[in-house]
């Protein structure tokens, strides 16, 4: 995916996540109840305006739907992943792989959880469905299930005139609305407070761990995140990342 974002108003990387249980934490669930563990997500995504030096981040847990569908759209996926997303309750970094408590709630974006989910479309091309948890219904309580987006069987565009908040994206089914809407800075939660701590540790971390080849990207975020000195984690343990680097210059026209 990170490939889509390499333009000539944007350059991207990804990341590939460490060992062990890199991305786990714990979480207290209200569906069964317990502590449960589960990945924070398939995917962190972190966006840096080059305009407004704002940089954004977004956990997207990614799906693949085979064939062809009946129903737009039912997949796979684990009951304690969708509570955790859709829910964003205070996390338990258990395996103290740097997050904050507070890493899935810290703001009012809509769109810092999300589900990302690749689909065969009419035509037999593969098509790209993003949209909120809460779009999301579960079928049952059993841990490894079948469950539907809000979505119409006729027209899986239903929630794309929805999807276009005054600040952010939160649904869309094509791919090529979506890449658009990333490079325009669209989609995530801009990072303040305690999170902006967070993000120095993980470039930190991801700057020991990588070649040369990333070093200005890394670069131009810890420009552009600013003086954060206190209580930078000495190592974050990051699950698979994306950084992306854009000028906000791809903002989407003719969908809205």
């Amino acid at each position: 995916m990170a490939e889509l974002f390499n333009t000539s108003h944007s350059k991207s990387t990804f990341v590939k996540k460490v060992h062990g249980r890199t991305g786990f934490i714990n979480y207290n669930s209200t569906i069964l109840g317990g502590t449960k563990t589960i990945e924070i997500a398939d995917l962190q995504l972190i966006t840096c305006n080059r305009k407004t030096n704002e940089i954004r981040i977004c956990f997207i847990q990614a799906k693949y739907r085979p064939g062809n569908y009946r129903q737009f759209l039912t997949f796979k996926a684990n009951l304690f992943q969708w509570e955790l997303l859709k829910n964003k309750p205070d996390i338990i970094d258990a395996y103290h792989n740097g997050f904050p408590t507070n890493i899935l709630n810290f703001t009012t974006y809509k769109s810092i959880t999300s589900f990302g989910i690749f689909y065969e479309d009419k035509n037999g091309e593969i098509d790209f469905l993003y949209t909120l948890p809460k779009h999301i219904s579960k079928s049952n309580n059993n841990e490894h299930q079948t469950m539907n987006f809000y979505g119409n069987s006729y027209c899986p565009n239903i929630l794309c005139t929805k999807g276009f908040m005054p600040n952010e994206t939160i649904s869309t089914c094509s791919m090529d609305i979506f890449e658009k809407e990333v490079l325009a800075c669209r989609i995530g939660a801009p990072v303040v407070g305690n999170i902006k701590i967070y993000l120095a540790g993980l470039l930190r971390t991801i700057r020991s761990n990588n070649s040369n080849e990333i070093q200005e990207i890394l670069n131009e975020f810890n420009s552009r995140l600013g003086n954060v000195s206190d209580n930078i984690p000495v190592e974050v343990n990051y699950p698979n990342t994306i950084l992306l680097l854009t000028d906000g210059n791809e903002i989407t026209k003719n969908y809205r």
